[in-house]
């Protein structure tokens, strides 16, 4: 029953002076109440010593009172008080400390007295279990990392001696690095291509009459920034035509004309112009000339 004891306990008033001084309290009315220890501090709680021990009153009246006739140093004072009960089991905490400042005597302290030391008290205060560790909160599984898919549909169109295209299949929300080299191609070597969101990849200063390379991968992200990447696509080969030098073109030759014909011709052109003597032997001259050898 001591916790119920223990919990009724109060420090009433306490009174007095340097040499005289009187705690009272209200009494329990437990049954197997047996008496009270009351403790003291004067340095604010940080130790305690035993004033005396009480003898519980019967019947149970209130206020129980003791007197303290030892002296005192003038100053604040702390009492407390702790319940016993006729087994001999001591409350397992005392009463709420009461507050009290000693006066010092009217009559001072003849013969220089000094303020006797008392028995140090067993109360050894409880020690709080330590807190409770939080509760583990296991951490939130990250979301499962999405891999992109194949690149697919690569292949060259439109190759002439220094340039062409590259075509791929383009998907929404992921990125294409297209590379190409003369073949073999080295992927770490080769040069990745400006490819638009359609996936169309403009090449030039192709090489003519060359065995070029390309191959591909698909990501997710910002390329070299930590991004996500499918596996590289298959190798498309494509060749460079060479440059075609045009022949220059061979003149015809000379139509074949016989000493007949240029005559024939001659007298012709006598007859139809009308010419002269003189400008018609001209014109047959001219015809001649034209007679092949």
């Amino acid at each position: 029953m001591l916790r119920a004891l223990l919990l009724s306990l109060a420090l009433l008033s306490i009174t007095g002076e340097a040499f005289a001084l009187t705690v009272s309290w209200t009494c329990n009315p437990e049954p197997d109440m047996k008496e009270y220890r009351v403790e003291s501090s004067k340095d604010a709680g940080k130790s305690w010593g035993i004033e005396a021990t009480w003898p519980h009153p019967k019947p149970c009246t209130s206020p129980v009172s003791m007197g303290i006739t030892r002296y005192m140093v003038p100053g604040e004072r702390l009492f407390r008080l702790f319940a016993i009960d006729t087994a001999g089991n001591v409350a397992r905490q005392p009463s709420e400390p009461a507050s009290y400042a000693v006066k010092p005597s009217p009559i001072g302290n003849p013969g220089g007295q000094e303020e006797a030391a008392l028995p140090p008290s067993p109360y050894v205060p409880p020690i709080d279990p330590p807190p409770a560790p939080p509760p583990v909160v296991p951490l939130p599984m990250p979301p499962p990392v999405v891999q992109p898919g194949d690149l697919t549909g690569l292949r060259a169109v439109d190759v002439s001696s220094t340039s062409g295209m590259l075509e791929f299949e383009a998907v929404a929300g992921s990125g294409a690095d297209i590379r190409r080299s003369i073949a073999p191609i080295k992927w770490g070597q080769a040069s990745s291509l400006s490819c638009t969101v359609d996936g169309d990849c403009p090449m030039a200063n192709l090489l003519p009459d060359t065995v070029y390379q390309a191959q591909g991968v698909r990501y997710f992200g910002v390329m070299n920034q930590g991004a996500t990447y499918g596996p590289l696509s298959p190798v498309v080969e494509f060749r460079t035509p060479p440059i075609v030098v045009p022949t220059p073109a061979v003149p015809p030759p000379p139509a074949v004309v016989t000493l007949q014909q240029a005559i024939q011709g001659g007298l012709n052109l006598c007859l139809t112009k009308k010419l002269a003597h003189t400008a018609c032997m001209r014109a047959l001259s001219e015809a001649v000339g034209k007679v092949n050898p």
